[in-house]
């Protein structure tokens, strides 16, 4: 039930003209969270989600999905999100494909 609210507030605020697609493509990423996450239960996976299919950004690494990563550096344990962002900055620009 909760969830179902979280998507009806998401849905006034474009419906309202707060957001819309052609303001989240235009918005730089910084801008995009700030929005984002004023909006009740939008965390840092879904607004992830939201730069990867909405402004079709290569540049971004959505830490809760980092299988890739754990393939790519034949890891064990799992990494917190800084320790993940970290191993990652070489690949600057297109952090999408690496994860």
């Amino acid at each position: 039930m909760w969830k179902a609210s979280y998507i009806h507030v998401l849905a006034c605020k474009y419906h309202f003209g707060i957001l819309s697609d052609s303001t989240i493509i235009s918005m730089d990423d910084k801008s995009l969270v700030f929005m984002l996450t004023m909006v009740k239960g939008i965390d840092g996976w879904s607004i992830h989600m939201f730069m990867i299919f909405s402004s079709h950004s290569l540049d971004v690494l959505p830490v809760g999905d980092l299988v890739g990563a754990y393939m790519l550096y034949v890891l064990e344990d799992v990494l917190v999100p800084s320790q993940s962002e970290q191993l990652c900055q070489q690949l600057r620009s297109y952090l999408l494909i690496g994860a």
